[in-house]
């Protein structure tokens, strides 16, 4: 069977991931598998060589661009593909895709794995309605099944490995049903715990890792491509989330006009807000990068710069730490925890520092720290816990 699937591009992220996996488990069942990435970019996920990834290109230039002509685009490339089935993923892949088909003779799947009764905004409330008029269609949920009503009868459900008995509430009785709760560290252990007047016993702290960004191809050319310099810029990710703090950053860049500061990250004012203070002119936000230029960035810049105000864990300073790069985080409990002594602490509801003759002061080795993270110690601590291992 010769399979076309539809999605908005190929980043990182679960969906990505999601259509990755089933992409190359159908390829290696013999059958012909093509991507097209109606946004077009990067593929940032692992395919197997024999399915074939088409990102459109140009890539359309802000939203209403993207809405006009994606419809478009996926319906020429349907032509060109000729395929027995298109599997759109994800809402709004799924209304083009059926806008798209008006008059061809193929057959649409629409696969959605997120919960439409939790949107609110209207564009996707119309785009689901059009979903329905796909020819079938593959959720991960009973109830998101029953939401698409002309569906209902062509459509299955195929469940992430979770109890599907669960139920959304605006309550969050989990606590009360979860034999065990896993976090990541002792401090959100504490937070859960404090919350939800839990026994310790049912809170497991399992960690986080760091290894993935060992996978990670640097960018060479990101530091160039941004007309930086290396070692001369201090470097920060994280969204405009108020606990994730940038105004320290903006704060302390008014007072040293002559250093340099870049930000990466998720900018949506709509989500976030603003930020409460204007940037000022030595600060750089990139916004969204890709893994590899964020590896790049970490490698050469002069220090990681993590000024939150409340983490649960904190895995971006434990990546910069594993490129080398001299560390800079919030002096709040969690950071200790993790970090203990290798890194600088500064206060995140005070300015007046110098974070250059910060960085001149000596820390622990980050040897240590490393070796007591990863994604296997994670995994087995979860394991044992379920009483698999």
């Amino acid at each position: 069977m010769n399979i076309l699937f539809v999605i908005r591009d190929m980043v990182v992220g679960g969906a990505g991931k999601q259509l990755a996996l089933t992409a190359n488990a159908l390829s290696n069942k013999g059958h012909r598998v093509e991507i097209f990435t109606y946004f077009g970019g990067p593929l940032e996920h692992k395919l197997e060589d024999s399915v074939r990834y088409i990102a459109q290109n140009p890539i359309p230039k802000g939203k209403i661009a993207e809405y006009l002509l994606s419809a478009f685009n996926i319906r020429r490339q349907i032509k060109k593909s000729n395929p027995d089935i298109v599997i759109s993923w994800r809402c709004n892949a799924g209304c083009f895709a059926v806008l798209a088909s008006i008059g061809l003779n193929v057959k649409l799947v629409f696969s959605e794995r997120s919960d439409p009764f939790l949107e609110t905004s209207l564009a996707l409330k119309i785009s689901a309605f059009i979903c329905g008029f796909s020819d079938g269609g593959v959720f991960q949920l009973e109830r998101v099944r029953q939401y698409y009503k002309r569906l209902y009868n062509k459509s299955i459900v195929i469940h992430n490995p979770i109890d599907e008995n669960i139920k959304i509430s605006n309550t969050i009785p989990y606590n009360k049903r979860s034999k065990k709760i896993f976090t990541v560290s002792d401090f959100s252990k504490s937070e859960i715990q404090n919350f939800f007047k839990l026994p310790q016993t049912k809170i497991i702290d399992i960690g986080n890792g760091w290894q993935h960004i060992e996978t990670i191809k640097t960018d060479e050319d990101s530091i160039t491509k941004y007309g930086l310099f290396k070692k001369k810029y201090f470097f920060s990710l994280g969204t405009k989330a108020p606990h994730k703090n940038l105004n320290w950053v903006f704060d302390y860049a008014q007072k040293h006009l002559d250093e340099v500061f870049v930000i990466s990250g998720f900018t949506n004012n709509s989500i976030y807000g603003k930020v409460g203070v204007s940037m000022p002119s030595n600060v750089r936000f990139l916004g969204y990068l890709r893994d590899s230029e964020v590896k790049s960035l970490m490698q050469n810049c002069k220090a990681f710069l993590f000024p939150s105000f409340y983490e649960g864990f904190g895995i971006p300073p434990l990546e910069a730490m594993s490129t080398g790069c001299p560390v800079i985080v919030s002096d709040i409990p969690v950071m200790h925890e993790i970090f203990e002594d290798s890194v600088h602490y500064i206060d995140p509801n005070n300015t007046d520092v110098n974070l250059e003759a910060l960085l001149k002061q000596s820390v622990s080795p980050a040897t240590p720290i490393l070796e007591k993270y990863s994604w296997q110690k994670s995994a087995k601590k979860l394991l044992e816990s379920l009483g698999v291992c």
